[in-house]
């Protein structure tokens, strides 16, 4: 089973792996990286979750049933604000443009002392990796791409596979 626990303002992550303690936080083999996304959603460690998402680095993820941040409500943010230690940033990744969430939810932030970064969804991806490195109390808010865009790592693997295909030697029967 697994849970969390304040103790003395450190996050406790009780879980089966064992944890090293680290800039106050418990740190357990079952951390949470993006390491990419496409439009369907994102690889999380090895596996895939599909449509928008909320990630919490240290603890794990949620689906999110929206497809647009406008529509994110300010409740997320309060119930986000609950959490300990205390979330410092929410990074949300809009998908292909840089869309704003409503008044009401920047308000929420602003009232709950929590710092928001908009970007899109391949720059929020990049950001994660480095507030994650840092070792940050953020919360990651995070719609697919559409299907049109696709990221520099997914064109290198397509250009491959094609390369592959053009290369393939013809076995004659």
């Amino acid at each position: 089973s697994s849970g969390i626990n304040a103790e003395h303002g450190k996050a406790v992550v009780s879980t089966q792996s064992t944890g090293t303690i680290q800039s106050d936080k418990v740190l357990t083999n079952e951390h949470f990286l993006v390491t990419s996304g496409n439009q369907h959603g994102f690889r999380i460690n090895k596996s895939f979750v599909h449509g928008p998402v909320l990630i919490l680095p240290y603890t794990g993820f949620l689906h999110w049933k929206f497809n647009n941040i406008s529509t994110a409500s300010p409740a997320s943010v309060f119930l986000l604000s609950r959490l300990h230690p205390k979330i410092d940033t929410i990074l949300i990744g809009s998908g292909d443009t840089l869309d704003m969430p409503s008044v009401e939810f920047r308000k929420a932030c602003d009232e709950n002392n929590i710092g928001l970064q908009i970007e899109t969804t391949n720059q929020a991806i990049a950001t994660y990796g480095l507030l994650f490195d840092d070792l940050r109390n953020f919360a990651a808010l995070l719609i697919p791409s559409s299907p049109e865009q696709i990221t520099d790592s997914e064109k290198v693997y397509l250009q491959r596979r094609k390369s592959k295909e053009k290369f393939k030697p013809e076995i004659e029967s």
